[in-house]
Protein backbone atom coordinates (compact mmCIF):
# COMPACT_ATOMS: atom_id res chain seq x y z
CA UNK A 1 0.00 0.00 0.00
CA UNK A 2 3.19 2.24 0.88
CA UNK A 3 4.24 1.68 -2.08
CA UNK A 4 1.29 2.42 -3.90
CA UNK A 5 0.68 5.47 -2.60
CA UNK A 6 4.72 6.66 -2.78
CA UNK A 7 4.99 5.68 -6.42
CA UNK A 8 2.26 7.83 -7.63
CA UNK A 9 1.93 11.34 -7.42
CA UNK A 10 3.51 14.01 -10.20
CA UNK A 11 3.90 16.42 -14.10
CA UNK A 12 5.93 18.93 -15.59
CA UNK A 13 8.10 21.11 -17.55
CA UNK A 14 7.42 24.74 -19.28
CA UNK A 15 3.97 24.42 -20.10
CA UNK A 16 1.72 27.18 -21.49
CA UNK A 17 -1.18 29.11 -19.62
CA UNK A 18 -3.24 31.70 -20.83
CA UNK A 19 -5.06 32.64 -17.92
CA UNK A 20 -6.31 36.15 -19.22
CA UNK A 21 -6.72 34.77 -23.04
CA UNK A 22 -3.55 37.61 -23.72
CA UNK A 23 -0.66 37.02 -22.15
CA UNK A 24 1.04 33.33 -22.05
CA UNK A 25 3.54 32.42 -18.99
CA UNK A 26 5.22 28.97 -18.10
CA UNK A 27 2.80 27.17 -16.22
CA UNK A 28 5.60 24.80 -14.40
CA UNK A 29 8.90 25.42 -14.15
CA UNK A 30 11.31 22.56 -15.09
CA UNK A 31 12.33 22.61 -11.57
CA UNK A 32 11.04 22.22 -8.12
CA UNK A 33 11.08 21.33 -4.44
CA UNK A 34 8.05 21.21 -1.87
CA UNK A 35 7.13 20.27 1.56
CA UNK A 36 3.29 18.29 1.92
CA UNK A 37 1.28 16.92 3.85
CA UNK A 38 -0.35 13.59 2.21
CA UNK A 39 -3.55 12.13 2.90
CA UNK A 40 -5.20 8.77 2.17
CA UNK A 41 -7.82 6.54 3.60
CA UNK A 42 -6.41 3.58 4.93
CA UNK A 43 -8.01 0.07 3.30
CA UNK A 44 -7.39 -1.61 6.65
CA UNK A 45 -9.01 1.21 9.43
CA UNK A 46 -11.11 3.15 7.40
CA UNK A 47 -9.30 6.18 8.35
CA UNK A 48 -7.92 9.31 7.14
CA UNK A 49 -3.61 8.57 7.57
CA UNK A 50 -1.27 11.69 7.27
CA UNK A 51 2.22 11.74 7.02
CA UNK A 52 4.60 14.45 5.94
CA UNK A 53 7.35 14.61 3.41
CA UNK A 54 9.68 16.76 0.72
CA UNK A 55 9.68 16.54 -2.81
CA UNK A 56 12.70 17.37 -5.45
CA UNK A 57 11.31 17.28 -9.39
CA UNK A 58 13.20 17.53 -12.55
CA UNK A 59 12.05 17.40 -15.89
CA UNK A 60 12.59 14.78 -17.26
CA UNK A 61 11.30 11.43 -15.14
CA UNK A 62 13.49 12.67 -11.69
CA UNK A 63 12.36 12.48 -8.62
CA UNK A 64 12.63 12.27 -4.96
CA UNK A 65 10.51 11.85 -2.47
CA UNK A 66 11.19 11.18 1.30
CA UNK A 67 8.16 10.60 3.67
CA UNK A 68 9.55 11.93 6.98
CA UNK A 69 6.93 11.14 9.57
CA UNK A 70 5.02 9.10 10.31
CA UNK A 71 7.32 5.81 8.51
CA UNK A 72 10.19 7.40 6.73
CA UNK A 73 10.55 6.04 3.75
CA UNK A 74 12.80 7.31 0.30
CA UNK A 75 11.80 7.21 -2.85
CA UNK A 76 13.85 7.87 -6.06
CA UNK A 77 13.59 8.06 -9.77
CA UNK A 78 15.84 9.08 -12.66
CA UNK A 79 15.25 8.37 -16.57
CA UNK A 80 16.71 5.09 -15.85
CA UNK A 81 16.23 3.13 -12.31
CA UNK A 82 14.52 3.85 -9.14
CA UNK A 83 15.26 2.90 -5.86
CA UNK A 84 12.70 2.33 -2.59
CA UNK A 85 14.27 2.64 0.83
CA UNK A 86 13.14 1.98 4.39
CA UNK A 87 15.08 2.85 7.15
CA UNK A 88 15.93 -0.09 10.11
CA UNK A 89 13.53 0.78 13.04
CA UNK A 90 15.93 -0.58 15.29
CA UNK A 91 19.58 1.70 14.86
CA UNK A 92 22.59 -0.58 14.05
CA UNK A 93 20.36 -2.85 11.70
CA UNK A 94 20.04 -2.71 7.63
CA UNK A 95 17.05 -1.16 6.28
CA UNK A 96 15.28 -2.05 3.46
CA UNK A 97 16.18 -1.33 -0.33
CA UNK A 98 14.52 -2.37 -3.47
CA UNK A 99 15.99 -1.15 -7.30
CA UNK A 100 13.63 -0.64 -9.95
CA UNK A 101 10.51 -1.29 -8.21
CA UNK A 102 7.34 -2.37 -10.68
CA UNK A 103 5.50 1.14 -11.42
CA UNK A 104 7.82 2.85 -9.43
CA UNK A 105 8.14 5.83 -12.21
CA UNK A 106 4.37 6.58 -11.77
CA UNK A 107 4.94 9.76 -10.26
CA UNK A 108 7.27 11.24 -12.37
CA UNK A 109 5.71 10.11 -15.36
CA UNK A 110 2.55 11.94 -13.79
CA UNK A 111 4.72 15.06 -13.39
CA UNK A 112 6.15 15.09 -17.42
CA UNK A 113 2.80 14.63 -18.71
CA UNK A 114 1.43 17.66 -17.42
CA UNK A 115 4.11 19.56 -19.62
CA UNK A 116 1.39 20.05 -22.57
CA UNK A 117 -0.49 22.20 -20.01
CA UNK A 118 -3.54 22.85 -19.03
CA UNK A 119 -5.27 22.31 -22.03
CA UNK A 120 -6.32 18.99 -23.92
CA UNK A 121 -4.04 16.81 -25.63
CA UNK A 122 -2.93 13.48 -25.66
CA UNK A 123 -3.19 12.50 -22.35
CA UNK A 124 -5.51 14.02 -21.16
CA UNK A 125 -8.44 16.38 -20.50
CA UNK A 126 -8.87 19.17 -18.79
CA UNK A 127 -11.48 21.18 -17.31
CA UNK A 128 -11.15 24.46 -15.36
CA UNK A 129 -13.62 25.56 -13.34
CA UNK A 130 -12.92 28.57 -10.74
CA UNK A 131 -10.12 27.88 -8.50
CA UNK A 132 -9.19 24.00 -9.92
CA UNK A 133 -8.37 22.55 -12.72
CA UNK A 134 -10.04 18.60 -12.94
CA UNK A 135 -7.78 16.64 -15.20
CA UNK A 136 -9.52 13.29 -17.17
CA UNK A 137 -6.33 10.84 -17.98
CA UNK A 138 -6.89 9.30 -21.43
CA UNK A 139 -7.70 4.97 -21.55
CA UNK A 140 -3.68 4.67 -22.16
CA UNK A 141 -2.57 7.04 -20.09
CA UNK A 142 -4.72 5.48 -17.27
CA UNK A 143 -3.26 2.27 -17.54
CA UNK A 144 0.05 3.13 -17.31
CA UNK A 145 -0.17 5.60 -14.42
CA UNK A 146 -3.15 3.91 -12.51
CA UNK A 147 -4.98 6.59 -12.36
CA UNK A 148 -8.45 7.43 -13.48
CA UNK A 149 -8.00 11.43 -12.45
CA UNK A 150 -6.27 14.14 -10.96
CA UNK A 151 -7.76 17.87 -9.53
CA UNK A 152 -4.95 20.63 -8.81
CA UNK A 153 -6.48 23.32 -6.50
CA UNK A 154 -5.01 26.81 -7.08
CA UNK A 155 -4.41 29.30 -3.94
CA UNK A 156 -6.72 31.61 -6.20
CA UNK A 157 -8.40 31.41 -9.24
CA UNK A 158 -6.49 34.65 -10.86
CA UNK A 159 -2.90 32.85 -10.95
CA UNK A 160 -3.23 29.20 -12.37
CA UNK A 161 0.67 28.66 -12.00
CA UNK A 162 1.99 25.08 -10.72
CA UNK A 163 3.54 27.22 -8.13
CA UNK A 164 0.17 28.49 -7.05
CA UNK A 165 -0.69 24.74 -6.51
CA UNK A 166 -2.26 24.45 -3.10
CA UNK A 167 -3.34 20.81 -3.29
CA UNK A 168 -3.67 18.16 -5.61
CA UNK A 169 -6.08 15.32 -5.11
CA UNK A 170 -4.98 11.87 -7.05
CA UNK A 171 -8.15 9.14 -7.81
CA UNK A 172 -6.91 5.88 -8.63
CA UNK A 173 -8.62 3.20 -10.99
CA UNK A 174 -10.43 1.69 -7.87
CA UNK A 175 -11.46 4.67 -6.79
CA UNK A 176 -8.92 5.34 -3.95
CA UNK A 177 -7.74 9.46 -3.10
CA UNK A 178 -4.66 10.64 -2.17
CA UNK A 179 -4.23 14.08 -1.46
CA UNK A 180 -1.20 16.09 -1.51
CA UNK A 181 -1.46 19.29 0.36
CA UNK A 182 1.66 21.95 -0.15
CA UNK A 183 2.88 23.48 3.17
CA UNK A 184 5.53 25.10 0.65
CA UNK A 185 6.17 24.56 -3.08
CA UNK A 186 9.01 26.82 -5.24
CA UNK A 187 11.19 26.73 -8.10
CA UNK A 188 14.74 25.55 -7.61
CA UNK A 189 17.79 27.11 -9.28
CA UNK A 190 19.94 23.71 -9.49
CA UNK A 191 19.81 20.16 -7.62
CA UNK A 192 23.05 18.43 -6.70
CA UNK A 193 24.75 16.54 -9.65
CA UNK A 194 23.81 13.16 -7.53
CA UNK A 195 20.35 13.96 -5.97
CA UNK A 196 18.16 11.72 -7.98
CA UNK A 197 21.01 8.82 -7.88
CA UNK A 198 20.47 6.70 -4.26
CA UNK A 199 23.62 6.31 -1.94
Amino acid sequence: MKIAVVCLFIFFLGMIWNSEGSTKESFIPKKFTAEFTQEYKSQVSGKIKKGNGTLDYEFPSKLRFEMIKPDPIIFITNMTFNWYYRPPFIKGEKGELKKNVKGGNVFADFFDSLSVGLKDNDYYKVNVVKDKANIYFSESHRSELGLKSAILWFRNSLNKRFTNVKEITLIYLDGRETKIIFDSLKQAKSFPSDRFIFK
